[in-house]
């Protein structure tokens, strides 16, 4: 009986009928919850699906490649040097010909990986792209981007000033501190600011060890073409690109969680000590840089281990040994860490966070949690900020990949080969789980998890599963058009939208997204005007007026400028502020727009919306302007 489970378990056969039961269910779910997720997931499922199915019987041949790397390299250096002449040109402002000059340059690497024969070239060029992307995005703000960055960020820089780790006693982060000490670290030993710092050691570093750890996982299974695929996938993806810029604790724990996910699969299909010993080492720097990191790591990589036992049909030695290692850590660290830092009062990460989750979860089972938008009723607000924040460009990348991934998966499976078969079983069953913490618990109204976060390391592993069907849909094209050119067109007709779609959201361009037709699609770089603002709300802010602005300009004063001032909030039946006395409201104009969050109250529930920012008012006088930025004086609300 076993055998015969799993032996449909590990066939194609298994991931289409599952597959196309969730993509049929999907669609029927779209039918009374309307989102983007809902309306666009499931029939790129279905359409994954077939292509996985069509493709099942194809081989990977080799084909005749380019040798000469110089034609490739020089039109390489034409469009990078475009791309960074046309944004120093334009005020160190991404415009759109700048996003085309990247797109084009995303996909010249593309073309250069599967023509040209230089492993160690197409390697560089991925990274280098990679790094380029980033570094025109880092640097199109007029200060840092970011929210939780500002904080970690600003931390670093007083732990570099102060020369000890202080500044995160109140924290959970005093129990994690890697990115904080290798951050400050790069302030005192390279003599830079916190924000070149970060970049150099944060965002440079972790896409590099990205791409690497994805390379290093395909290369022994499907060779160095579908390993460089793959990379490219990652870097490429919109949340990659967030968490590069978004510089945090996740961006390191991302790459760490690669490696865990590298060395238990080592170790698992060879048991040697250095590969345990890998994993361990690995671990330890995720115990110690973050903990949601850490609970992700011990569901997902739990979960391959875990499906890798079912396949062995026997606890392994080797199994048990992962298994045991990882929720020690995961125990040992959350039970440590207080979540209000040793000199806080509040009890441990694991008990808060705990509590937290159980009390959302209750709510799930009792059928009382609901979408926030099945609650607030219509407002003066655009849209409530979550899925009805979007629109399909926001999904549309993530819903290719996701599909590439499942033609990968049955591609994969179809080879008949024991290994390669527990691989992909692993996998598979990691993606389906991750899948469930970031779109399924979010439709039932559970978002205590932050799904945003779990989604990168959900690229990693849809990554790994699409390389192989990107790369087989070229080979067949090719195999039954005889044509070399053809297959180049079909590939670059697949790569191009994904590309398109991921670098152009509102993820993968925070400082300014292509497709901003949606409320959520907002920017978060910081103009020189806003800048402006900023530092002319510093200087005059007194003690007798609260300081009051929109979601993004409040996590700005907050965080980067160390000033006290709240988020604009607003009770639904009532005009004006919750704010009680005199109020010094910052109003960008970008927060006049769809674009503008704050917040607003009902049923004694706060719900985080967007739209453009309530006022000024008549009575307000304005003391402030600077382009369309305003600030004015409100004596009460």
């Amino acid at each position: 009986m076993y055998y015969n489970v799993r032996r449909f378990i590990g066939s194609p056969n298994f991931v289409v009928a599952s597959a196309t039961a969730a993509g049929v269910v999907g669609v029927v779910v779209s039918l009374f919850v309307s989102n983007p997720f809902t309306r666009v997931m499931p029939p790129l499922m279905l359409l994954g699906t077939a292509v996985g199915y069509l493709l099942r019987n194809e081989e990977l041949p080799r084909y005749s490649r380019v040798r000469d790397p110089r034609p490739i390299l020089i039109c390489y250096c034409v469009v990078m040097s475009g791309a960074i002449a046309a944004f120093a040109a334009n005020g160190f402002e991404r415009t759109l010909g700048v996003h085309g000059l990247l797109l084009a340059l995303y996909l010249l690497v593309a073309l250069s990986i599967v023509v040209l024969d230089s492993t160690r070239t197409n390697l560089g060029l991925v990274v280098l792209t990679g790094v380029i992307h980033r570094g025109l995005i880092y640097y199109a703000s007029a200060v840092q981007i970011g929210m939780d960055a500002l904080f970690h960020n600003r931390a670093a820089d007083a732990i570099a000033t102060s020369g000890s780790m202080a500044p995160l006693a109140t924290s959970k982060y005093w129990y994690a501190p890697v990115y904080h000490l290798l951050t400050a670290s790069g302030v005192t030993v390279l003599g830079v600011d916190v924000r070149q710092a970060a970049f150099l050691l944060v965002t440079v570093t972790t896409t590099l060890l990205l791409v690497a750890v994805v390379y290093l996982f395909l290369e022994p299974v499907w060779g160095e073409t579908v390993a460089l695929v793959g990379g490219l996938l990652v870097v490429i993806a919109d949340r990659t690109i967030f968490n590069a810029i978004h510089t945090t604790p996740t961006s390191i724990g991302v790459v760490l969680f690669g490696f865990l996910l590298l060395y238990a699969e080592r170790y698992l299909d060879t048991g040697r000590t250095r590969f345990l010993g890998l994993f361990g080492l690995f671990l330890a720097g995720l115990v110690a840089t973050h903990q949601l990191s850490l609970f992700v790591a011990l569901v997902v990589v739990g979960t391959y281990v875990c499906a890798n036992v079912f396949w062995d049909a026997n606890v392994t030695r080797r199994g048990l040994t992962v298994l045991s290692v990882l929720v020690a850590s995961f125990v040992l660290q959350t039970a440590v860490t207080d979540y209000s830092g040793p000199e806080g009062d509040s009890s441990s990460f694991l008990v808060v966070v705990g509590s937290v989750m159980i009390e959302h979860l209750g709510t799930v089972l009792e059928g009382t949690s609901g979408r926030p938008a099945s609650k607030l009723p219509p407002g003066e607000y655009v849209a409530i900020a979550g899925a009805d924040a979007m629109s399909v460009f926001h999904v549309a990348g993530s819903a290719l990949l996701l599909a590439l991934a499942l033609a990968g998966s049955i591609y994969w499976m179809d080879r008949n080969e024991g290994e390669t078969n527990r691989v992909v079983l692993g996998l598979g069953a990691g993606t389906t789980v991750a899948c469930v913490f970031v779109y399924l618990l979010p439709l039932l109204g559970v978002s205590t998890f932050l799904p945003d976060r779990w989604q990168i390391f959900l690229y990693v592993i849809l990554a790994l599963l699409a390389a192989p069907a990107l790369v087989t849909i070229l080979t067949a094209t090719q195999r039954r058009t005889r044509s070399i050119t053809v297959a180049l067109v079909v590939f670059t007709l697949v790569i191009a939208p994904y590309t398109a779609l991921m670098i152009g959201n509102g993820a993968g361009a925070v400082d300014g997204p292509v497709f901003d037709d949606s409320p959520g699609a907002d920017r978060l770089a910081t103009t020189p005007e806003e800048e402006r603002t900023y530092e002319f709300t510093v200087a005059h802010a007194g003690d007798e007026a609260t300081i009051v602005a929109d979601h993004v300009a409040y996590q700005m004063l907050n965080r980067h400028y160390e000033q006290p001032a709240t988020s604009y909030s607003t009770s639904y039946a009532e005009r004006g502020t919750t704010v009680s006395g005199e109020e010094l409201v910052v109003y960008r104009g970008y927060a006049q727009t769809e674009h503008g969050s704050y917040y607003v109250t009902h049923e004694d529930r706060q719900y985080h919306v967007y739209g453009p920012l309530p006022g000024p008012n008549e009575e307000d006088t304005i003391v402030y302007t600077d382009g369309q930025d305003r600030i004015v004086w409100r004596s009460g609300s």
